[in-house]
């Protein structure tokens, strides 16, 4: 199974539109959502969403993942239930395998939502071949408002893009073309996990 980890090229108009549209739906499952990623690194580089990402990035607990999953089963399930839960156009894909949750508002997306899991010192995002992060460059966790709703990002919001991005996080790239996370000397991915 081949998971699409990259997809059409969005305006900050389209991607605060969705997340404006996403974000709503979440907040009634009341889970705990860290920006992350390319979102994480627009907010901090540019004050919003990059031009021309390809996809809103959030991070959830293993636990609120689940819970998430859960609910859009059900939120989406019928044309009753998804006027219910206001999911009217929301479709998702679940890979659990993988830890990853894309979520869909009329096929426009995907709005990314990453399991991570807490082994020894370290948070790990599995999805993303084990990406880890200490513990302490992530929580506590800061609470924000980013395009009109509360979010978190990590605690230490510059080390978690140097860890994502490498130390030239503030010149803008083309992922897959002029970096790949995994020969990025900052990144550390686990084995064996």
């Amino acid at each position: 199974m081949v998971i699409q980890m990259t997809g059409t090229t969005k305006s900050r108009r389209e991607l605060s539109a969705l997340y404006k549209i996403i974000m709503p739906i979440l907040k009634q499952i009341r889970v705990d959502m860290i920006l992350f990623y390319g979102s994480l690194l627009g907010y901090h580089r540019e004050s919003n969403f990059i031009e021309g990402d390809d996809d809103v990035d959030v991070l959830v607990s293993r636990t609120d993942f689940n819970k998430t999953v859960q609910f859009l089963r059900v939120a989406t399930y019928t044309p009753v239930s998804r006027k219910i839960y206001n999911c009217v156009g929301i479709t998702f894909n679940a890979w659990h395998e993988t830890s990853l949750l894309q979520v869909y508002y009329k096929g426009v997306g995907p709005f990314d939502i990453f399991a991570y899991d807490l082994i020894g010192d370290n948070m790990v995002v599995k999805s993303c071949s084990n990406h880890a992060f200490p513990k302490s460059v992530i929580f506590p966790t800061v609470p924000i408002t980013f395009h009109d709703f509360p979010i978190h990002v990590p605690a230490d919001v510059e080390k978690t893009v140097v860890l994502s991005y490498g130390k030239d996080w503030k010149s803008p790239k083309v992922k897959n073309k002029d970096y790949i996370w995994e020969k990025i000397p900052e990144v550390i991915c686990l084995k064996d996990v």
